[in-house]
């Protein structure tokens, strides 16, 4: 069939308005952040104090995952931050409820940590420790983490009669606490009554070689580096793969003015461990 001019004047046309139709847009389908992605800007968002923004992240994560006590308490931190804090006691309760062993991990002691504590006055803190005794009365971590407030507040009076309520309370002792409660008589002046706890511990406790440690630790402080090293002998000599004990050992000579001694202990550390921090501390001749 022969091509007219017309013919072919049509199908120009026809071609340019079907090149100029506009398409229609194709729907861009996002994935949805992943969990993990989620944690990086919750993360991201709390580092610059962006404590709005991180709740909302937390709530969008905690939809998904609710049983993550981690960014639930992060979510609580950034209501007491914001001063929102019967938002953030009634989330504690809740949380308490659920999960009371994390809880009890995780509060006060965040709450009172690192930047929040210095904008946090005494009546705040107040607010939180109580909610936290009326919720578990009977463990002692509520009392001690709440006794080291007012430690650091200068406050040895308070700081002690809330240590001696929580240490009856241990079920079991521990040399953690143990530790806490000899360091509250320490630092409070009564050094007496710390060394009657800790031997009192000691003798409880034989087999726990952290107290021999810990003797010798509080004997260096008094000078008395003879009966110091007494108790560290005993301790490497149950358990001679414990590098800290040599490291104690080290130290004492060192304080000794014995540096001979010091850095041979600390030759030996380097040898035996393949650590040779002591004898850079030490500033040994290798």
């Amino acid at each position: 069939m022969k091509l007219t001019l017309l013919t072919y004047i049509s199908i120009v046309i026809l071609n340019v308005a079907s090149a100029q139709t506009p398409k229609k847009p194709v729907p861009v389908v996002r994935k949805p952040v992943t969990i993990e992605q989620l944690k990086t800007q919750i993360n991201e968002a709390y580092s610059k104090k962006a404590f709005a923004k991180t709740i909302v992240l937390c709530n969008q994560l905690l939809a998904r995952t609710p049983n993550d006590t981690f960014n639930t308490v992060t979510k609580i931190l950034c209501k007491a931050k914001l001063k929102k804090h019967t938002e953030a006691i009634a989330d504690l309760k809740q949380l308490y409820k659920t999960n009371a062993a994390d809880f009890l991990s995780e509060f006060p002691t965040d709450v009172y940590t690192g930047e929040f504590k210095e904008r946090m006055v005494i009546a705040e803190r107040e607010l939180y420790f109580t909610e936290a005794a009326k919720l578990a009365p009977g463990n002692a971590r509520v009392y001690f983490n709440h006794a080291y407030e007012y430690l650091d507040d200068n406050n040895c009076e308070k700081a002690m009669e809330l240590a001696e309520k929580g240490y009856p309370l241990l079920n079991t002792e521990t040399i953690s606490f143990t530790r806490t409660y000899i360091y509250l008589h320490k630092k409070c002046g009564d050094r007496n009554k710390a060394w009657t706890v800790l031997t009192d511990y000691a003798n409880k406790y034989p087999d726990d070689l952290n107290a021999r440690i810990l003797k010798a630790t509080f004997l260096t402080e008094d000078k008395k580096y003879t009966e110091a090293l007494v108790f560290v002998n005993e301790a490497i000599t149950i358990m001679p793969e414990g590098k800290d004990f040599y490291l104690v050992r080290a130290s004492i000579y060192f304080k000794m003015d014995d540096k001979a001694a010091a850095c041979k202990e600390a030759k030996f550390i380097k040898e035996k461990f393949n650590d040779a921090a002591a004898v850079k501390e030490f500033e040994c001749a290798e």
